[in-house]
């Protein structure tokens, strides 16, 4: 019988710096090396006093700190984020839950923000190269953007060659793109909006879970890696 492939051999790429505690870990005593990395840099910057609104909407969890560290919590306003992962992020900058948590799908966090929001002026703090994609959206609030910190390619950076690819955004796909080839890999995205820009770009949408959270996408990669030694 010929031998399965050894499982030891595989190497996976994630676009963001894995703590002590992500699941991911969990692969590396199986054999698997782990590249972390984003192909993004990010630096705050300085913004003028925003006007007057009743909600805070964050497309990012990095959009979270860099506002509150100026502007802290307001028991005045309401407070959503994308998704499960931002809410622990605000969690813990303010000891308090979001009113309106994402799930990864747009069409439904629309919809609760016209049932939950309409009529309020709502603040968006987000990245200077934010895809903005609420704004593609029919909403029945007042909008207002500020951009809390930039986000740029980094072109330069090279990393080792992997067999599984993930995406944890749409910049880091096409960071990854400058020096690197997505021939003959697997590949992954953390929620629908990097799944879909993906697509665009190569005519096949990747796996992506259903919730777009690090758990989330370690037990989607988990469960295909162990049906390929099946």
């Amino acid at each position: 019988m010929p031998k399965k492939k050894n499982q030891s051999k595989k190497r996976i790429f994630i676009s963001r710096s894995l703590d002590k505690k992500s699941p991911f870990q969990k692969l590396k005593k199986k054999g698997i090396k782990i590249t972390d990395t984003s192909f993004l840099t990010f630096k705050e910057l300085s913004f003028a006093r925003p006007p007057f609104h009743s909600a805070v909407f964050f497309y990012s969890a990095r959009a979270i700190t860099a506002y509150l560290t100026k502007y802290r919590y307001n028991t005045n306003l309401m407070y959503g984020v994308m998704g499960p992962s931002s809410s622990k992020v605000f969690k813990k900058l303010t000891g308090k839950e979001p009113d309106l948590i994402g799930t990864g799908e747009i069409q439904n966090l629309v919809q609760a923000i016209n049932q939950r929001w309409t009529g309020y002026k709502v603040l968006f703090p987000k990245a200077k190269q934010s895809l903005n994609s609420l704004s593609q959206h029919n909403l029945d609030i007042t909008s207002y953007y500020v951009n809390v910190y930039n986000n740029k390619i980094n072109k330069k950076l090279k990393i080792p060659d992997s067999d599984i690819l993930i995406f944890t955004s749409p910049l880091n796909f096409l960071g990854y793109l400058h020096r690197h080839s997505i021939k003959g890999k697997m590949i992954y995205a953390i929620g629908k909006t990097t799944a879909t820009v993906i697509n665009e770009v190569t005519g096949t949408m990747p796996s992506y879970p259903e919730t777009p959270s690090i758990k989330e996408l370690y037990n989607l990669v988990k469960g295909d890696l162990e049906s390929s030694k099946k």
